[in-house]
């Protein structure tokens, strides 16, 4: 591999000497691989120790122990950025926007959190009592509210960007903690904004004097569709290849296509997708540089040879389109939790070499092998009935439509899936996709989200919907080229809240 200049990006690795631990001893482990491509992972990266005893004992760990852990400024593209440790910073993130989860679903979302922020390493690890409640809080709706306060400068809540805010966003003032969103008082916008706190000004025109023992509600939730990638730095190489990457960058910029919402920004700059070029090709990296030039854990590229800067920007353009819906379903996750609905989706495992099921644990990155079923169990626990999608995400960026059903209140749906071919390896999603179902309808559909995957190296170019689709399609979007074939039944018809399950499909031991 080889790594391309990241913007202010630090690897921090706590060396085993430090803490008084002998070489001889770490030599003894067995080291969980997550990324190299050629060792096999642990069917867990997930240790649960739950059990009895006097109390209950959870571990959240930055990396496993052949990583190093990412330190940056963040949040990214913000001119205010301070150093912060990306787990860290995660963390306190997902917890500040969701207060009232488990340890497992913290787990899951903070996974969730560095899928659609391009991370594919490292890979954090959680253990203990996980279906504990996060500091034993209490389930409670997910409402988002704070005191407001009347401060020398100005109305403040004590709430900031590591709770979802943005600057200029519009949130309503309300009489009481338990007032309903119609009986706002006010509407208040943000005009300053810092990690952990916000300075407010009226969204109307003219002067507004505000009652003490107010609350500010934020109503409404923001998803960033756009995709940010950082031009490649021909400084510091192939200076004989400038002209030719400014006709490529160039003719990018003009393109526009479903999907791309497209933000180009200089080589030192925070960004999603690293452009990285060569004589031969041009390299999609991700934020860290970081580029793997052979192997099942190849980084895509888009060959130059023969081609000119406006064909190869054809195909970048095409790549980049594809890598943004797929991230894009994910991100979605953010304002459409699964919490939205009482459904739990399990996800079964039985491989040849042992017949019986195994449930693969959320909150973690299981190793799967080609010839191994893949079965799921849904139970719904609404009071209503629910339709269901089921998508398969590839780590080609493909998405594949799996399945769809209709589940009634209090009933289980178990599906055999089909199972994983060694067509591809790496990290790869399924995804529940939650409606609610409407009376005398058909079952949502959402089958026109799929889309093919992207070639490790490109050389070619490749019912009404509801107001949740709508929202989907927003997000920019035949049978897929994954590493997961699709079971049919004979007798079966063919074929919002998010749910999701990683794990990471491995070449058989």
């Amino acid at each position: 591999g080889k790594t391309t200049p990241g913007d202010e990006e630090v690897s921090r690795k706590l060396p085993t000497e430090a803490l008084g631990i002998p070489d001889t001893a770490m030599a003894n482990l067995e080291v969980t691989q997550t990324r190299g491509g050629s060792s096999p992972v642990e069917s867990s990266a997930l240790i649960d120790n739950s059990g009895d005893g006097a109390g209950i004992f959870v571990a959240f760990y930055a990396a496993q122990t052949n990583q190093t852990t990412p330190e940056m400024n963040l949040p990214p593209n913000d001119p205010d950025r301070k150093p912060h440790g990306l787990f860290t910073y995660t963390l306190f993130e997902a917890l500040a926007q969701n207060p009232d989860l488990s340890y497992r679903q913290l787990g899951q979302e903070i996974l969730r959190r560095y899928t659609v922020n391009y991370r594919v390493q490292p890979t954090p690890l959680f253990e203990g009592d996980l279906d504990a409640a996060v500091f034993g809080s209490e389930k409670k709706s997910r409402v988002r509210q704070w005191p407001l306060a009347d401060t020398i400068s100005g109305y403040s809540i004590p709430a900031g960007k590591i709770h979802g805010l943005t600057l200029d966003e519009e949130l309503i003032v309300l009489p009481s903690p338990t007032a309903r969103n119609d009986e706002s008082v006010a509407l208040l916008k943000v005009s300053s904004i810092t990690d952990l706190q916000s300075i407010l000004v009226s969204a109307k025109k003219g002067f507004l004097t505000l009652d003490s023992n107010l609350y500010v509600r934020k109503v409404s939730e923001t998803v960033d569709f756009g995709l940010t990638v950082a031009a490649p730095d021909m400084v510091r190489q192939y200076r004989n290849l400038m002209g030719h990457a400014d006709a490529i960058i160039d003719t990018l910029s003009n393109s526009d296509l479903p999907g791309l919402r497209l933000t180009l920004v200089e080589p030192h700059e925070n960004a999603d997708i690293r452009l990285s070029m060569d004589d031969k090709q041009l390299w999609l990296a991700p934020p860290s540089g970081d580029i793997i030039v052979t192997g099942i854990d190849k980084t895509p590229s888009v060959l130059l040879k023969d081609r000119s800067p406006e064909e190869i920007a054809t195909i970048l353009a095409d790549s980049l389109a594809r890598i943004s819906r797929a991230t894009n379903l994910m991100k979605l996750g953010s304002a459409y939790s699964s919490g939205a609905f009482d459904a739990d989706l399990k996800v079964k495992i039985r491989s040849a070499r042992n017949p019986a099921f195994a449930y693969l644990e959320t909150a973690s990155v299981s190793a799967v092998y080609p010839g191994d079923e893949m079965h799921i169990e849904v139970t719904n626990s609404s009071p209503s009935a629910i339709d269901i999608n089921i998508l398969y995400v590839g780590s080609d960026y493909s998405i594949g439509f799996v399945h769809n059903a209709r589940v009634n209140s209090s009933e289980t749906l178990n599906k055999n899936l089909g199972r994983f071919e060694d067509k591809s390896f790496g990290r790869e999603r399924l995804i529940m996709v939650t409606t609610a179902a409407k009376p005398q309808s058909a079952v949502e559909d959402l089958s026109w989200l799929a889309q093919a995957g992207l070639e490790k190296t490109r050389s070619t170019n490749d019912a009404k919907p509801s107001a949740f689709s709508e929202l989907l399609n927003n997000a920019g979007f035949g049978r897929t080229t994954r590493s997961f074939a699709k079971s049919t039944d004979a007798d079966e018809a063919s074929a919002g809240a998010i749910s999701q399950i990683e794990f990471k499909v491995q070449p058989l031991p």
